[in-house]
């Protein structure tokens, strides 16, 4: 788990592209938001939501919120680990 936190694991968890990009950020965990529809907004989960990392994701969550977007997509494809504090996010 240690590794994975640290970028060293080997399991490849995203594209080459992806991984360069997070990689490049020197960050174990990132939120990325995009809007590929005026309607939409994606926001997706690099590495572990834990007691750690479940604040950072609730103020980015809280800041897309206030916007009021339409649809919101919340993408867990790239979320390595789920801890309990996950579930209160």
């Amino acid at each position: 788990m240690i590794a994975n936190r640290l970028g060293l694991s080997e399991k490849p968890w995203l594209s080459s592209a992806e991984a360069a990009c997070v990689a490049e950020a020197s960050q174990p965990f990132s939120v990325l938001v995009d809007r590929p529809d005026p309607d939409v907004v994606v926001v997706s989960v690099v590495g572990e939501i834990d007691l750690l990392t479940a604040s950072p994701l609730h103020d980015q969550l809280d800041r897309v919120l206030a916007a009021g977007p339409p649809r919101l997509v919340i993408d867990l494809t790239h979320a390595s680990f789920l801890g309990a504090t996950a579930l209160s996010v």
